[in-house]
């Protein structure tokens, strides 16, 4: 087992009712931040016209760089893309060769635009291992049933972790797992993947 991804300052709790009231105690300080900004919009209006140009910039710049790289608060999270079938991927360099029978993929949670459990989760995709970092030759598929999660849309598995399956019989090793998504998970008016852990 391998903690791959969870490279954040947010912390994540492993029991879901802890995990639930976290997400909860996170709404509750927007809907607090909503409201003192209730109260700032009368002084706002006092400011003019350039303070309300100035702020309406730094969102835009907050928003664009919500899509680059690992989000360090949340895990991983692909870039936007504007359609479904952009093809994201993820992997891990655990440094050296290992016998590998299952990788397991912890979903998201978190209440952007009301989604909850399962933010960005892929809805297409496919784990492989391969000693070679370009996955370019000895690729080996690490799951059962991949034609049935690769052909077909998966469904939102809440804060219900995915595990490959297989045993160390199967006699799988490599030195990277790779993630490869064709399928992203819709957001708003946009589509990602998202990772909080790989294990």
């Amino acid at each position: 087992m391998f903690a791959a991804l969870d490279r954040t300052d947010r912390e994540y709790y492993r029991d879901p009712p802890v995990q639930v009231l976290a997400c909860r105690l996170r709404r509750e300080q927007r809907e607090n931040a909503a409201a003192l900004a209730a109260l700032e919009a009368p002084l706002r209006v006092q400011a003019g016209e350039a303070y309300t140009a100035l702020t309406r910039r730094l969102e835009e710049l907050a928003a664009g760089a919500q899509g680059v790289g690992a989000n360090v608060s949340r895990g991983y999270h692909s870039a936007l893309a504007k359609t479904a079938d952009a093809v994201k991927w993820v992997q891990v360099d655990l440094g050296e060769t290992v016998e590998i029978d299952r990788v397991s993929l912890l979903p998201a949670l978190d209440e952007f635009n009301g989604i909850g459990a399962g933010l960005g989760f892929p809805v297409r995709f496919k784990v492989e291992v391969s000693d070679d970092p370009e996955f370019s030759r000895d690729v080996k598929l690490l799951w059962i049933r991949y034609d049935i999660r690769f052909m077909a849309d998966f469904p939102n598995l809440g804060l219900t972790p995915f595990a490959t399956g297989g045993t160390k019989d199967d006699g799988i090793a490599g030195r990277c797992v790779r993630v490869t998504v064709t399928k992203l998970a819709p957001r708003k008016d946009d589509f990602m993947f998202a990772l909080p852990k790989c294990a």
